[in-house]
């Protein structure tokens, strides 16, 4: 993939790449001009944005995902929220991307 730019606005702190997605985790709120907050994934082939919109949400201006680890199609993310889509979770989240 040559001149990848994912077009994220924002601070990107962690990345993971499996064998079909780019998975990026940080304090941003956008990729590729469509809104992704704090989670986006990137088909590792094509470059293009994927449709996987996992929400991560907080009470302070502080949220952000510091960290994520890729673990088969579990993505398991580390940082500074209460919620995770739509369940209560402080700090650890774990998504399922398959």
């Amino acid at each position: 993939m040559n001149g990848f730019d994912p077009k994220i606005v924002g601070k990107v702190n962690s990345i993971q790449v499996s064998d079909k997605h780019i998975y990026f985790g940080g304090e941003f709120g956008s990729a590729f001009n469509q809104p992704r907050s704090f989670l986006a994934s990137f088909n590792r082939l094509k470059g293009t944005l994927t449709n996987w919109t996992p929400s991560i949400s907080g009470s302070s201006m502080l949220t952000k995902v510091t960290s994520i680890s890729l673990s088969d199609s579990i993505l398991y993310v580390g940082g500074y929220f209460t919620k995770a889509d739509t369940l209560s979770r402080n700090f650890l989240a774990a998504f399922d991307t398959s």
